[in-house]
């Protein structure tokens, strides 16, 4: 079976989220394929789908937003995973269904994050002093993010693998 993930990304951590869920679906014997929207349309003719992208102020990824709502009732006709890359702890599922709708977060076999990322290096202007700023009002300097969480991507693949194999 194929299984479509399509990603929106600023910094790459969701790229990363997205390699590391592929070799996860991988491991159950499914074939996939990542699709970064910013420069690919995904394939639609796959036998599930994910769709993933990164919080930033309350907001996913507008490229995902957009992905979305374009293509609601497709990714209604088959399992489907939702993802996301942050370091808040704003109540998701409510989340995306104000920006995607609740028909999409009901349906999706799997709904959560799959880690956060907040390295300085990786931002550019204003996102930049944020993090700094960010950075600096945390004890020691430091800001402690969970990178790619590897129970959340098995969890998010397991939930999937049995949707499909349901």
């Amino acid at each position: 079976m194929k299984i479509t993930i399509a990603y929106a990304t600023k910094t790459g951590t969701t790229a990363k989220a997205a390699a590391a869920l592929a070799q996860a679906l991988e491991a159950w014997g499914f074939e996939t394929k990542a699709f970064d929207l910013a420069t690919q349309k995904p394939d639609m003719h796959a036998d599930a789908f994910v769709l993933g992208g990164s919080i930033r102020i309350g907001q996913w990824r507008k490229a995902a937003r957009a992905f979305a709502r374009a293509n609601e009732t497709a990714l209604l006709a088959k399992p489907l995973a939702l993802f996301v890359c942050r370091c808040g702890q704003e109540a998701l599922p409510a989340l995306l269904a104000a920006q995607i709708g609740q028909p999409l977060v009901a349906h999706a076999a799997w709904t959560g994050c799959l880690g956060g990322e907040m390295d300085v290096a990786q931002q550019k202007g204003f996102d930049r002093w944020i993090v700094r700023m960010i950075q600096k009002s945390e004890a020691g300097n430091t800001m402690a993010t969970p990178g790619i969480v590897d129970e959340n991507v098995a969890a998010c693949a397991d939930a999937l693998a049995a949707a499909l194999n349901g």
